[in-house]
């Protein structure tokens, strides 16, 4: 193996114990009003959750890795995450309308 490093980190990922890592695509539409239509940036959210946001889907379904901060988040778009089960309550509870897992 090259980058054991690497072999390690998705080891992690895809850890079925307690401290379970998640990914999660969450529709924008979900979103408090004032996380909507604002760019990623604007919105504060990752600062405010700490999680960041790993890739967008847009309307059309393709999906855009590494959104720049300057990307506008739309309704009619998807947000992925990555975090631990209480990270994602966490981002459910601050940004969601419901908080319904």
């Amino acid at each position: 193996v090259n980058k054991p490093d690497l072999v390690e980190f998705f080891t992690l990922i895809s850890n079925t114990g307690s401290n379970q890592v998640l990914f999660e695509e969450i529709p924008v539409s979900r979103f408090k009003a004032h996380f909507q239509s604002c760019t990623i940036a604007e919105s504060n959210i990752t600062t405010l959750t700490q999680i960041p946001i790993l890739g967008l889907r847009h309307a059309d379904g393709h999906y855009q890795l590494n959104p720049p901060p300057d990307s506008l988040l739309q309704r009619d778009m998807d947000i992925v995450i990555l975090g631990d089960i209480e990270q994602i309550k966490r981002f459910r509870d601050l940004i969601l309308t419901d908080s319904e897992v």
